[in-house]
């Protein structure tokens, strides 16, 4: 496929599906990779060491959040927006990669001040300081370069080289324990190597869209600016949005121990949230495409009614992972972790509620550049998790952590349809219910078992599937339709 025929919606429509299960593909085969990973270093290092390898991770991902990433969306959204116009990509590249330097100058210069306190409140020793700093300059780069995939529209090659990340990491952790050496150092540098390394591979196929490099632009700096500044007072917001606040509170107020444990139950939830994800991934440059040829209307109600027809039908498989619990955990971490079933109740319910902002809310205020609906998003899932981990963390350990989540998700959600109605997006607010049968199980667990909350939640499944029958089979039509479409 030709840079021109990428150029233009129908190509979205055309190869959505194809590109969609391409993402598939290589999300499971990823999913599989992370989880062989992590169920290998779960068992080689004690709990304590586990939890201080992801407060290492944490560490950095707060510096990368904060300091760089709140420009990185602008390549995806301004750059797609020029390789739809012109069929390159090099001016914004480029400009943003050098505002990207900046930023982790910036960042390496005051390390002195801020990288202290985050060893101490993490509890980290001082020899982890030198691999936060690795970590973020080796994400804060693949995420410039992931966006930089996204706004050429090459899906399925950013997908394969996310694997061909994780299968570069499952080998090395692999070499690793054959070689007796089994240290938290060593798996923060693989994880920095390897994500550096799979940054300048992808960077081949891109060439023709990137050479020759162009020199700092002051326009296209200004609208990467003006996108961006808007999501600056968010970037702490985004950090605070994340888990990476629970492994924030858990390593001060619980230990590594707790750490662990719900960093593993983590690893379930995100694998989860990565469907939605990687359909949103699909839609964005659609949606781009859609509003840089000002055709923005199209989006509709055959969108809407698809994204619900997902919605319900990731609602479902999050309430059946939240019932496999405990013997789930204990067959992909360990027994050690045989207590940590009870926290995918909550996990999987956020991840069912985050479902419609991971693949049209977000993804569509990209597109359309109002880029003040991801800060507030972000604000006001930060507010509600910052205040709730500290009335439940300290208390309920990693169990208050994962309900601090999802209580937060819960208000995001309706702050976040009413920013898309003010301006005039489709808001998807009939997928919001789909969420109900995970949430409505959580609550039954909390007084234990597993059979109650189980039948509690696909009672409620099978209403919320009759109530909106109409719509589901309309998105279900669709869904069809673009596989044809795809096939064809």
């Amino acid at each position: 496929m030709t840079d021109q025929g990428r150029r233009s919606p129908e190509w979205d429509v055309r190869f959505g599906a194809a590109n969609y299960a391409a993402l598939v593909f290589s999300y499971a085969a990823t999913a599989v990779a992370s989880l062989a990973a992590v169920s290998i270093l779960t068992r080689a290092l004690p709990p304590e060491r586990y939890g201080q390898l992801i407060a290492v991770l944490a560490a950095a991902m707060f510096a990368q959040q904060i300091g760089v990433a709140w420009t990185a969306l602008s390549v995806s959204a301004i750059g797609g927006a020029e390789f739809v116009a012109q069929g390159r990509i090099a001016n914004v590249f480029w400009t943003r990669l050098a505002i990207l330097i900046a930023n982790l100058a910036l960042l390496a210069a005051t390390a002195q001040w801020w990288l202290p306190w985050c060893v101490s409140v993490l509890n980290l020793e001082s020899i982890h300081a030198g691999w936060v700093l690795a970590y973020m300059g080796a994400l804060a780069l693949w995420l410039h370069v992931q966006q930089t995939l996204i706004a050429a529209k090459r899906l399925a090659l950013q997908a394969a080289l996310t694997l061909a990340e994780r299968l570069l990491v499952l080998a090395c952790v692999i070499a690793m324990i054959a070689a007796g050496r089994a240290d938290v150092e060593l798996v923060a540098g693989i994880y920095a190597c390897t994500a550096t390394a799979v940054s300048f591979v992808a960077l081949i196929p891109l060439r023709h869209l990137l050479l020759p490099v162009i020199a700092f632009r002051e326009r296209a700096a200004q609208r990467i600016l003006g996108f961006s500044l808007p999501l600056l007072p968010g970037a702490m917001a985004n950090f605070a949005a994340s888990n990476h606040l629970s492994t924030f509170f858990l390593a001060y107020f619980a230990g590594a121990a707790a750490v662990a444990a719900f960093g593993v139950a983590y690893h379930i939830h995100a694998a989860a949230v990565q469907l939605p994800m990687m359909a949103g991934l699909v839609l964005q440059p659609y949606f781009v495409t859609l509003h840089a040829a000002d055709r923005a209307r199209e989006t509709g109600p055959m969108f809407t009614s698809f994204v619900q027809a997902c919605c319900i039908a990731l609602s479902a498989v999050c309430l059946l992972v939240a019932a496999a619990g405990g013997p789930l955990m204990v067959r992909l971490f360990g027994s050690a972790y045989a207590g940590t079933g009870p926290l995918l109740w909550p996990l999987m319910a956020s991840a069912a509620l985050a479902a419609p902002a991971l693949m049209a809310w977000l993804p569509l205020a990209t597109a359309t550049q109002k880029s003040y609906i991801l800060a507030v998003n972000a604000a006001s899932t930060a507010i509600g998790n910052i205040a709730l981990h500290w009335l439940l963390a300290p208390r309920y350990g990693p169990a208050g952590a994962a309900w601090s989540i999802l209580l937060a998700y819960i208000v995001t959600a309706f702050v976040t349809i009413a920013c898309l109605r003010r301006e005039k997006l489709p808001d998807c607010v009939d997928a919001v219910p789909a969420a109900l049968p995970p949430t409505v199980a959580a609550f039954v667990a909390l007084r234990g078992g597993v059979v109650a909350p189980l039948l509690a939640g696909l009672v409620t499944l099978a209403a919320v599937a009759l109530w909106q029958r109409s719509t589901l089979r309309y998105g279900v039509r669709v869904a069809f339709q673009l596989a044809a479409g795809a096939r064809g």
